[in-house]
């Protein structure tokens, strides 16, 4: 009888075969860097080269002020981590593997940034410890780096490989001049810097469908530029302009958007964009006339986004830090009142600009229609509409949560956003939005958009501004009989909501100042509208509360969604002093379909009548014309279909990699679990029946191999 030692290879095989194509996958050779190109890379770019580009980075310490960098470089030292806006964490100092797994700091762990923390202290100082500690910690995790088989934390993660290559470039350009430079050293970081060169340029690696991917080409950019002595920096350069001329088809739209569903990561994709036109010009080559005009008309609709404290509208995965991190020019006004943008999916009003940039005269109306599937940071947000006016959030989505929360499935789902969608409707359903219709004089700004399905389900929104002062949101659904449409109105958290039951309206108070909301809302038979006093708000930082994070007051609007129609009214009240008559209330006063209808709306002195005639919209007050405004039928977006096609063209050279780690972790000791019983029943019953046992024996081998490839199959699939 074979020795059970022997029989157990089958299963150890099967246990190790799991997690092979993890180690195949992040497995780069070792690259070598000979001394005579160590020594040229000390002198090669020349010194202003070098300047030019200090600086830049693709993950941020978070601190501005010198002193406060300072500060942190020396709590670092003490093996404590503060990172700006972030709470302090424990670290190992220098370097550990258990620091990668730190949650709130993963992503900086792995990007290098306690060692640019460190070098940045040093610079600002001079003081040779915060340079040692650097240099220490930079040799630590090199060398961990070069003998890691699997990827902790975010070790092999590509945003974090590039900022590596920004960093530790950095780090060159301080080394290479110092007195005591060591050749062994900086063959170390050049290794280090030529490994992450390596896994940035592997197609396996490569992450085409987001600004992940232009990081990638940037940071080999960057390597090609400051480090021409590398191995392979031709090759690098070369194949980083020819991927970033694949993915300039899908990534920014003609009008200048960056389809990543975000008004955050507009601005991310606008500074990657600046990023790689410079090295580009850098390296004496020449950047195409249509990314040009792309980033110039980039800045433009940022420009339409930002308000004069930099903050932006809170839709896809924008985090509300972006009004820190990214204040903007006083000088710089939106260029246009009503902006659309049919191709990539919104629609951006703006009132008061004659005040720019005084926030108490403007109002800001957002309109987002946008959804590019395969493209990153989406929310399930089409048709939502974003209130923003004499400062403050009125109505938005929820914004940017951690991917690593408990809420954030539910932050990007429906229930997140002010759009109508369906009870239960999962966030990635099938679907189309398209722009139908829109109108603008100096007076009135109206749009009308469209989503079509999952199913026969459609939802029709009408947007109507009546300035400066009055908002008509119209919805119409149809199309899923039996079931009910949601639209979940939602506060931010600088605003208190009261429901006026006298007056059957709602009271929108912002918290630190004068001005006011009062919000109506109103539909068609079997329409319903109830106070929610717990919903999920705009995410604040992992240094708020957890009431802070998650409590905003909102309205739900329920309807029925096969041929209902439901309203909401809004007027805004600057500064206080808005009277509206007691128990005024808008009303439909005439109905015949989604382009025939009045409404009356509730004045101060009179009433005022808006009606959409086909395709005209014509407002009244007291019988007489206050304005007409045209609809025109919105065009064809055949620019669309170029945009997708760009997109599945290169998604098909770079398949997907599903590393699994958590199911590869639960099925290893699932197996080694099933293998410890099956050698202790196996024994205990070799010992009563040696033809059974072998009998047994062979039936088990067969199982594990059977079992082993349909594990495999299982691993590698796109349904876990």
């Amino acid at each position: 009888m074979m020795h059970a030692a022997a029989w157990s290879i089958i299963p150890v095989f099967v246990i190790v075969s799991i997690w092979l194509p993890v180690v195949s996958h992040y497995r780069v050779p070792d690259v070598r860097v000979a001394a005579l190109a160590a020594e040229q890379a000390r002198r090669e770019p020349p010194d202003d080269v070098l300047q030019q580009v200090r600086g830049d980075r693709l993950l941020g310490h978070g601190w501005v002020r010198d002193h406060e960098l300072v500060a942190a470089a020396e709590d670092l030292l003490r093996g404590e981590l503060r990172l700006g806006g972030q709470i302090a964490v424990n670290i190992h100092f220098p370097f550990r593997p258990e620091n990668l797994t730190i949650p709130t700091a993963r992503l900086q762990v792995a990007g290098l940034v306690p060692a640019d923390l460190l070098l940045q202290a040093y610079e600002q100082t001079r003081q040779e410890r915060f340079f040692t500690a650097a240099l220490s910690l930079v040799l630590e995790f090199a060398s961990y780096e070069r003998r890691a088989w699997l990827p902790i934390g975010l070790l092999w993660n590509d945003h974090a490989i590039a900022n590596r290559v920004f960093v530790l470039s950095e780090f060159w350009r301080v080394y290479r001049h110092r007195s005591d430079f060591r050749p062994e050293v900086a063959q170390a970081i050049l290794e280090s810097l030529a490994r992450s060169a390596e896994f940035l340029a592997d197609p396996r690696h490569f992450a085409f469908a987001s600004n992940h991917g232009i990081m990638q080409n940037v940071a080999l950019l960057r390597l090609a530029l400051t480090i021409p002595a590398l191995p392979k920096v031709g090759y690098y350069q070369h194949l980083a302009v020819e991927r970033l001329r694949e993915q300039m088809t899908f990534y920014v739209s003609m009008d200048g958007v960056v389809l990543e569903h975000s008004a955050g990561y507009q601005l991310f994709g606008i500074d990657l964009l600046r990023l790689a036109e410079r090295y580009i010009r850098s390296l004496n080559l020449q950047v195409p006339h249509e990314w040009e005009r792309k980033y110039t008309r980039a800045l433009e609709f940022a420009d339409q986004l930002q308000r004069p404290d930099g903050s932006v509208p809170l839709f896809g995965d924008t985090d509300t830090s972006w009004r820190s991190r990214r204040p903007r020019s006083r000088a710089r006004a939106p260029k246009w009142p009503f902006a659309l943008y049919p191709v990539a999916g919104y629609a951006v009003w703006w009132d008061g600009l004659e005040g720019w940039p005084d926030s108490k005269s403007l109002r800001q109306t957002v309109v987002v229609f946008s959804h590019f599937p395969g493209h990153a940071h989406k929310h399930a947000d089409e048709l939502s509409v974003l209130l923003w006016a004499g400062g403050q959030n009125w109505w938005t989505n929820v914004g940017y949560w951690p991917y690593d929360h408990r809420f954030r499935s539910q932050a990007i789902s429906w229930d997140g956003s002010t759009a109508p969608h369906l009870v239960d409707e999962p966030t990635k359903s099938e679907r189309t939005p398209r722009l139908l219709s829109y109108g603008s004089t100096t007076k009135t700004s109206m749009m009308e958009a469209v989503r079509e399905g999952p199913g026969k389900y459609q939802a029709r929104r009408q947007i109507v501004y009546l300035r400066p002062n009055t908002w008509l949101v119209l919805d119409i659904v149809s199309g899923a009989p039996k079931l009910a449409s949601h639209t979940i109105w939602r506060t931010d958290n600088g605003t208190t909501l009261r429901e006026e039951e006298a007056d059957r309206r709602y009271l929108l108070q912002s918290r630190i100042g004068a001005s006011r909301l009062f919000a109506y809302f109103f539909g068609s038979s079997g329409v319903t509208i109830r106070t929610l006093p717990r919903s999920l708000g705009p995410y604040l930082g992992r240094s708020s509360s957890e009431v802070a994070e998650t409590i905003v007051p909102a309205v739900e609007v329920a309807q029925p969604a096969d041929g209902s129609w439901a309203a909401a009214v809004w007027m805004f009240d600057n500064d206080g002093t808005m009277r509206l008559p007691h128990g005024a209330q808008p009303k439909m006063a005439m109905w015949q379909n989604s382009e025939n209808w009045k409404v009356t709306l509730p004045g101060e002195s009179i009433p005022v009548e808006v009606a959409r005639q086909d395709a005209r919209l014509i407002i009244e007050e007291e019988g007489r014309i206050k304005d007409r405004v045209l609809i025109e039928t919105a065009g064809s977006t055949s620019q669309r279909g170029e945009i997708r096609q760009g997109f599945f063209s290169v998604e098909g050279k770079y398949p997907p990699f599903r590393a699994r780690i958590r199911y590869r972790q639960w099925s290893t000791y699932g197996l080694i679990v099933v293998l410890a019983v099956q050698e202790l029943s196996l024994g205990t019953l070799g010992r009563k029946s040696r033809r059974m046992y072998s009998g047994l024996r062979l039936l088990t081998m067969l199982l594990w191999i059977l079992g082993g490839i349909l594990l495999s199959v299982v691993l590698s699939s796109a349904f876990l």
